[in-house]
């Protein structure tokens, strides 16, 4: 009695911090789905700029909100004041100017001299999967360089996101460990030429689940057939 009893407990227990583990709705981050106003840094998200490809991260410290769904963050004395992050928090597309917004998208727009960054914070140490796509927002987009920089400095991914009259997209993913606070920076530069930067950004990450969590659910499943199969010995 006291062994089944200590092996329910045990086995209760353990599925409990293997679903949490497993199943964790936290453990999955979106940056378009998680957009806010409210604050920056939100959450593992801040929005910022910087003055050179992995340089000083410089957080926004002006947010707004407009009647048709669009927020933004931005800073207003910038030497180049086109420099932001922006959301569309509706279903319906926005129109601005030559640059179209599809519903629930999110992107940035770099200055002349500055770069407009998305920051993930891991919000614990680990691997991540990430995936990021960068694709224009504007039809008559000139063309940006796009990165992805890890914890400031190392570069994972640069590319140029050339115009060829249509829409444009480049892609990037790939595992990446990361100690608690450490950092993932997406960011737009303008190549060159400030005009017409709009850029979508579309960036997944989820928390790869560690070893030992499944070790411990290999054990609990043992267990349970162990107790299955005494428990038909016993009454057979």
């Amino acid at each position: 009695m006291k062994f089944r009893q200590a092996l329910i407990g045990f086995v209760s227990l353990l599925g409990a911090a293997s679903a949490h583990a497993l199943v964790d709705p936290g453990s999955h981050y979106d940056n378009a789905n998680n957009f806010s106003t409210a604050q920056n840094p939100n959450g593992v998200w801040s929005y910022g700029y910087s003055y050179a490809v992995g340089g000083e991260f410089n957080a926004f410290a002006t947010s707004a909100s407009a009647s048709n769904g669009l927020q933004t963050w931005f800073t207003l004395n910038l030497p180049d004041i086109g420099t932001l992050v922006y959301h569309n928090a509706s279903l319906n597309p926005l129109s601005l100017s030559t640059a179209t917004v599809a519903g629930l998208e999110a992107g940035f727009h770099p200055g002349i001299e500055s770069l407009a960054i998305y920051r993930f914070t891991a919000p614990s140490a680990g691997t991540y999967n990430v995936e990021a796509s960068f694709f224009t927002h504007d039809s008559s987009a000139t063309g940006v360089d796009v990165y992805v920089l890890k914890n400031g400095g190392t570069s994972l991914f640069a590319a140029p996101l050339a115009h060829s009259g249509a829409y444009t997209f480049t892609f990037w993913s790939g595992g990446v460990t990361l100690a608690a606070g450490g950092t993932l920076d997406f960011v737009v530069g303008s190549a060159g030429n400030y005009l017409h930067d709009a850029t979508g950004l579309g960036v997944q990450i989820a928390a790869v689940p560690e070893p030992q969590t499944y070790a411990l659910l290999g054990i609990g499943l043992g267990i349970v057939g162990i107790a299955a199969r005494r428990r038909a010995y016993m009454q057979g």
